[in-house]
């Protein structure tokens, strides 16, 4: 059975045609959703589909029959326009509108063209050779550039899944940086500033992004000579801070992991 697309398109899907012009029933499922209750073997066994296939099959409009389902390859159920219609009605009211609409934009010549094809399509043998070459360039090109791309990739894999805030040790072992190392570019690129007391303290900007935190952690030491207030409060990284900080510093962890 010889099929064709045609210029019918719903939801960003092209409804194929048969030799008689009857769409494609599979292909409208496909562009309401694909939901398994919606198959056409369903809306076939209607009665009122039935009903209304037996009036269209006695109708002298109507050359060949409204419906057919056909096996083996380019096979599915292929329908007349007046039962597509009354299958897009079946499906919902929204998609019904949406059939009914294109049926409309393309007998009043308004249907959406489709794209042209991003090359020009060779018109003899040299040309075809010159552009399956070229294709080939361009995909090793990709290839070459999602292999460089991996080890960050990767490494985006391994970390992005901190779920609480974590110490500033513990991000460093999990962007797979040495503590100290992230530390001083932390330092170094203006995000984080040491304190008179030595502790590192994020800037308030990174604060308010929700990349860091610092909760203080004050504790009251009691000992023989009396009541001492310590500091124990430390720079924390949150979960997207974590994330931010694995696509900021991902070449610095890939050539610290060779």
């Amino acid at each position: 059975m010889s099929c064709q697309p045609s210029s019918i398109q719903v939801a960003g899907v092209v409804i194929t045609q048969d030799a008689h012009g009857r769409f494609s029933l599979n292909d409208l499922h496909l562009a309401a959703g694909g939901e398994a209750r919606h198959q056409p073997s369903n809306f076939l066994r209607l009665g009122s589909t039935r009903a209304l296939a037996a009036e269209l099959g006695n109708s002298s409009e109507v050359r060949s029959s409204p419906v057919e389902v056909v096996t083996g390859r380019n096979g599915g159920t292929f329908a007349c326009h007046e039962l597509v219609i009354a299958y897009a009605a079946w499906v919902s009211p929204p998609f019904h509108v949406a059939v009914i609409q294109t049926f409309i934009a393309v007998a009043t010549g308004n249907a959406p063209q489709p794209p042209a094809p991003a090359f020009a399509v060779p018109k003899s043998l040299p040309e075809a050779l010159r552009l399956a070459a070229d294709l080939a360039e361009k995909v090793e090109s990709q290839q070459a550039q999602l292999l460089a791309q991996q080890p960050a990739v990767d490494f985006v894999d391994r970390y992005a899944k901190a779920d609480s805030l974590l110490s500033l040790r513990d991000a460093a072992k999990r962007l797979c940086i040495p503590p100290l190392t992230l530390n001083a570019r932390l330092v170094e690129d203006g995000i984080l500033f040491r304190r008179r007391d030595k502790k590192l303290e994020p800037y308030a900007e990174y604060v308010a992004r929700g990349l860091f935190a610092f909760p203080p952690n004050l504790v009251t030491l009691h000992t023989a000579a009396g009541s001492v207030e310590k500091d124990f409060s430390q720079t924390r990284v949150t979960p997207a801070g974590v994330v931010w900080l694995g696509e900021r510093y991902a070449e610095l962890a890939a050539s610290l992991a060779h």
